[in-house]
């Protein structure tokens, strides 16, 4: 078989499975009663993606995909996994109104790789000089 054939047959396989992918997203959404969403048809924030810590994501199979006004939309794998459970809990606990939507995992892949874009929190810069105790006591 020739090599442009089979990237072709591979390239069909490839979205046949991500079909499937879909199709079992949606099939539990349907189930559970929460929304569905496919990523890749979906606009993702990546200052949503702050959100929820990379590692945390990774682990809850989730990641934040929109933030307006603390309503947070919640791409999630499975919304039963405890560590999503978790992850949600802690989200509202911040008083943050949480939307679920169920998600492939190619689309989660997919929307992990935005983590390379999310700059780290730094402090603001108020103007003031932060000195410890101890070390002023040495600067004297």
């Amino acid at each position: 078989m020739d090599p442009g054939r089979m990237a072709n047959l591979q390239s069909q396989i490839s979205a046949l499975r991500r079909e499937g992918e879909e199709r079992a997203a949606k099939k539990l959404s349907e189930k559970l009663g929460v929304g569905y969403a496919d990523l890749t048809k979906v606009p993702s924030s990546v200052d949503a993606l702050k959100l929820i810590p990379e590692g945390e994501a990774k682990e809850g199979k989730l990641a934040a995909i929109e933030l307006k006004n603390r309503v947070a939309a919640v791409a999630v794998l499975d919304p039963e996994m405890p560590s999503a459970k978790k992850t949600i809990e802690n989200l509202k606990a911040q008083q943050y109104e949480v939307k679920v939507f169920v998600v492939s995992l190619s689309g989660l892949e997919q929307l992990w790789n935005l983590y390379r874009f999310v700059k780290p929190v730094v402090e603001g810069i108020t103007g003031r000089v932060r000195i410890e105790a101890g070390r002023l006591e040495e600067i004297i």
